[in-house]
């Protein structure tokens, strides 16, 4: 396909949680995308994607799971040329047991299935107006053989102004050319910019902990 045009592209899925499907055109540093809304759309439909350039390459990311309830699953797939038809597919992963002790200020969790991931981590950010105007948030990275964490000195600062202020979520995480946890504290090492290591990747699965004394 020639820049300036454009890709004609039929989408199959025959999940009913497909939520979400976007294109990510890269070239060097680079990109532009689309996403496409799914909801109540057929399990087979065509989309016409522009091609603004030649790029390096193309990142095709898919969301299933639309609640809090259920694991919010991703695939990325990254391509060198747009096919005419990409059928899209969930990993096989979710999360299960995702709780946090509020009196503890501890959380667990569990999880199945077979898809790649090289880390877990715990999102936390404030949501409680009674922690004023600055909107606080944390990443605990963690390794992928970890079921629970402890919140340690966060608790107290954390719930002193306002009971359930804030919002927590466990991650799957997959991060290209990271190995594991350990590789990606030594790549931090090395000068690497955390915010490139974490561009670099998505959660494959994300779920809501659910609040239990």
């Amino acid at each position: 396909m020639l820049a300036g045009g454009a890709a004609s592209i039929t989408l199959i899925s025959n999940n009913a949680d497909l939520t979400k499907f976007s294109i990510k055109a890269i070239r060097k540093d680079q990109s532009y995308d689309f996403s496409y809304n799914m909801f109540n759309k057929p399990s087979n439909f065509v989309i016409s994607f522009p091609v603004e350039f030649p790029v390096d390459r193309y990142s095709v990311l898919s969301t299933f799971g639309i609640n809090q309830s259920s694991t919010r699953v991703r695939s990325r797939n990254y391509m060198q040329s747009l096919p005419e038809l990409i059928n899209l597919k969930a990993h096989d992963f979710q999360f299960e047991s995702v709780l946090f002790h509020r009196n503890a200020g501890l959380f667990e969790w569990a999880y199945t299935g077979t898809a790649s991931k090289e880390m877990v981590a715990i999102f936390l950010s404030s949501d409680d107006v009674d922690f004023g105007k600055e909107y606080v948030t944390w990443r605990i990275w963690l390794p992928v053989t970890f079921s629970r964490w402890e919140m340690a000195d966060f608790y107290e600062s954390l719930f002193s102004k306002g009971g359930y202020g804030f919002n927590a979520s466990i991650n799957a995480i997959s991060l290209d050319g990271i190995k594991d946890h350990s590789d990606f504290w030594k790549l931090l090492g090395t000068g690497t910019v955390l915010q490139e290591l974490i561009s670099s990747g998505y959660a494959i699965g994300s779920k809501q902990f659910t609040h239990v004394q």
